[in-house]
This record gives structure tokens, C-alpha cells and sequence, in this order.
């Protein structure tokens, strides 16, 4: 297998459905556009082994469903590993988010970001040497 350079906007945009997107642990590479992965209005991806860095967002879903993060390396992103925002039954295990610039690892609306965000499961996850917090979440029912 192959590691991804990718300039412009996304690297990869997931436009259907019930896809696995296996990256068996290669990277995606960006020049800082905007998300590595962008997963928006879909419903049941499961996204795993990945290492995406030096993108705005490393990995992006918003107005979707049954949405998998797992096993993945979000790093050098400059304003968020990872943003979830009005997601429903959401899983993000086992993730390394580390060296994002701006804001958190995991937003569930910077590191991880969720926002907004229904049925959503977050363990084991390591978020470290990011800007604000290691997870925000805003208006979101985490267990």
C-alpha cells in the first residue's frame, strides 16, 4: 500500500453510505486544506487505521449518522483533529490526537470536537500537546 499526498480541499471526501474506509495504517498528508477525511451527510462509515496530519480539520463529520472513528492518529492539524457536529450514534475509541494547533483534539463541536451530538461513545481515546482541551463538548450526550 500506498501513503496519500493530498493538496486542495479534502483528501478524501466519503460521498456514499455504509463504507469502511481501512487506511491499514497509512498516511493522508495534506497541505493544511480542510478536512484529510470529510464524512458529511452520511450515514454508517466506519473510518479506522489512519494516520492524517497537517490538514485544517484532520477528520470531519456533520449531519450524519452511525459515524466509527477508530484506531486512527489525528496529528498537526492546525485547527482540530477531529469535529463531529450533529451526529448521531457516534463511536470514537482508540484514537491519538496530538499536536493540533488551535483549538482541541476532539470536537464534538479543536482536538475532539462534538457538538450537538446524540448517542455518542468515547473511550480510550489520548489527546495530548493540543492548543485548549484534549475533548470539547458542546450540547452533546456522551457515555
Amino acid at each position: 500500500g500506498f501513503d496519500y499526498f493530498c493538496t486542495g480541499k479534502h483528501g478524501f471526501r466519503i460521498d456514499a453510505d455504509d463504507v469502511l474506509f481501512d487506511c491499514n495504517g497509512h498516511f493522508i498528508d495534506g497541505d493544511y486544506g480542510h478536512a484529510g477525511i470529510n464524512a458529511t451527510g452520511r450515514f454508517n462509515v466506519t473510518v479506522q487505521n489512519c494516520m492524517i496530519k497537517e490538514f485544517r480539520i484532520g477528520f470531519l463529520s456533520v449531519t450524519s449518522a452511525n459515524i466509527t472513528l477508530l484506531n486512527s492518529v489525528l496529528e498537526s492539524n492546525n485547527v482540530s483533529g477531529a469535529v463531529f457536529a450533529s451526529v448521531n450514534s457516534t463511536v470514537i475509541i482508540n484514537n491519538t490526537i496530538r499536536f493540533n494547533a488551535n483549538t482541541s483534539g476532539i470536537n464534538i463541536f479543536g482536538g475532539l470536537f462534538l457538538s450537538d451530538l446524540d448517542r455518542a461513545v468515547v473511550q480510550r481515546n489520548n489527546a495530548s500537546n493540543v492548543a485548549t482541551v484534549g475533548v470539547a463538548l458542546c450540547s452533546s450526550a456522551v457515555t
